[in-house]
């Protein structure tokens, strides 16, 4: 099963029920689920009960906390899925980013409105769409019980995206066809505790 970036209409939370179904009937089989979370991007379309939640701020940030709520929620929901299916202890579970945040500005001419994109770069060079730490610089969060040391911290091992079909085919005992010329490398080692 393949999730796609959230729909710019209809129920925005329905890849969540789709992904937790998903757990729910496939649970007794190894499988591969790829959450994809649009709430970061513009356009924004937070539900009406976060927004009350951050009443007090101004409506940028207002806007921008109430969507990464949102999104938390649906994350939050497929790890209790995860731990009600008795999955939680033996699924290894990545949450990170494609690239840095967006360049923060208004555009007047974006039918959009106001652009809402509140991410920071912790003080790093570049954001989005550029190769300076800003742009590629991303959180990499890892839980795997018994695999993963919980509380570590790796800030010298340098990973891509690459690397991640070749780890993921190491953690399920798969072999990379012979012919295939991809450039990543099994962080696995990484992931267990090896810097």
């Amino acid at each position: 099963m393949r999730i796609y970036g959230l729909p710019r209409s209809g129920r925005r939370e329905e890849l969540a029920e789709r992904a937790v179904d998903f757990l729910k009937r496939k649970h007794d089989k190894p499988f591969f689920l790829n959450f994809w979370i649009h709430e970061p991007h513009v356009p924004h379309h937070p539900s009406q009960a976060s927004l009350d939640l951050f009443s007090d701020l101004d409506e940028r940030s207002r806007v921008y906390a109430a969507v990464v709520f949102d999104a938390d929620q649906w994350v939050g929901r497929i790890l209790d899925t995860l731990k009600e299916t008795g999955l939680d202890q033996n699924t290894l579970v990545i949450f990170s980013s494609d690239n840095g945040p967006a360049e923060r500005r208004d555009d007047p001419n974006n039918p959009l409105g106001q652009y809402y994109d509140m991410g920071s770069t912790g003080g790093l060079r570049g954001h989005k769409g550029l190769l300076y730490d800003g742009g590629v610089r991303v959180p990499f969060i890892v839980r795997w019980p018994e695999h993963v040391p919980a509380g570590r911290v790796d800030e010298t091992t340098v990973l891509s995206a690459v690397d991640l079909l070749t780890t993921f085919c190491a953690v399920g005992g798969a072999a990379i066809p012979e012919n295939y010329l991809g450039e990543g490398e099994s962080i696995l080692p990484a992931l267990e505790g090896t810097s």
